[in-house]
């Protein structure tokens, strides 16, 4: 970081994740630091009230801005300049093609423990009931990288109608071939990407309440928000066996999605960098 600061030296400097928010010890006079919290911290996160607090104190302060991905998260953060980039979908809206096949998508790579413990949960609690309902349902789950081989033991991942893959580049390919998504996550904070992706790629995602924050207040049909796991069953069979209604609600809104498309999303932190560095040097 000093060596990057000295040869380049950037008008902004910004560090990724609470976990590095140390780094801004290295600041000098001559850059703005921005620290981007994916996932927002709040003081009970910290094991003492002794350490939220001198963390406060000793790092946070030190930011000239801090960056969050959803108003869920912006109220948690402490800070004199708070700004809210949304998660943005890579994939563009385009020509919507209706949804024709009885497969479920779950995109989460394993490396992010919710992402593990959801579907997992899922196969558990919803799947079972999914299947008997509608025999034909099959699971695939996009896990990232090494997937297959971190669940090959996993009795819950075993089922001849659940495929585990790994990181893959054509999601949008993914996604055409699905009936809708899933989204059970639980114990989270930021908000789901796959979940704006599945929206704009015009199809349905079926999600817990804290797996689609940052969303929920958009009102999106195409998103169906639940308390929990297990009541994502209901709602997913209606979907699958009703392909008329599926159709209705997975249909694109261009209006309600434009706020959260990619190029909008870094609109927003290109314009945070302009104000920081001023006119001189934006």
């Amino acid at each position: 970081v000093q060596s990057a600061v000295a040869c380049y030296r950037p008008a902004v400097v910004q560090v990724e994740h609470v976990e590095l928010a140390l780094l801004v010890r290295l600041r000098t006079a001559a850059e703005q630091w921005v620290l981007g919290l994916h996932d927002a911290y709040g003081p009970a996160d910290f094991a003492t009230p002794a350490a939220a607090l001198r963390f406060q104190s000793e790092v946070l302060r030190n930011y000239d801005a801090v960056t969050v991905c959803s108003d869920d998260d912006r109220r948690i953060v402490d800070h004199a300049q708070v700004a809210c980039i949304p998660n943005g979908s890579s994939i563009v809206l385009g020509p919507y093609t209706p949804s024709a096949t009885t497969h479920l998508l779950f995109m989460g790579p394993f490396r992010y423990g919710p992402n593990l413990d959801g579907v997992r949960k899922f196969l558990r609690d919803a799947f079972p009931a999914i299947k008997a309902a509608v025999p034909a349902t099959r699971l695939r789950i996009l896990g990232g990288d090494g997937a297959p081989r971190i669940v090959a033991n996993d009795a819950a991942f075993a089922g001849p109608d659940v495929e585990v893959v790994e990181h893959r580049d054509d999601v949008a390919e993914l996604l055409a071939q699905c009936a809708l998504t899933v989204n059970p996550l639980q114990g989270i904070r930021g908000s789901s990407i796959k979940l704006i992706e599945s929206l704009t790629a015009g199809r349905a995602c079926v999600s817990t309440a804290e797996g689609a924050r940052g969303f929920r207040d958009a009102g999106f049909e195409s998103l169906v928000v639940v308390d929990d796991v297990a009541a994502m069953a209901a709602p997913i069979v209606g979907l699958l066996q009703d392909a008329e209604e599926r159709h209705r609600v997975e249909t694109p809104d261009p209006a309600r999605l434009a706020p959260y498309q990619w190029a909008r999303c870094a609109a927003l932190q290109a314009a945070l960098y302009a104000q920081l560095a001023g006119p001189s040097r934006a």
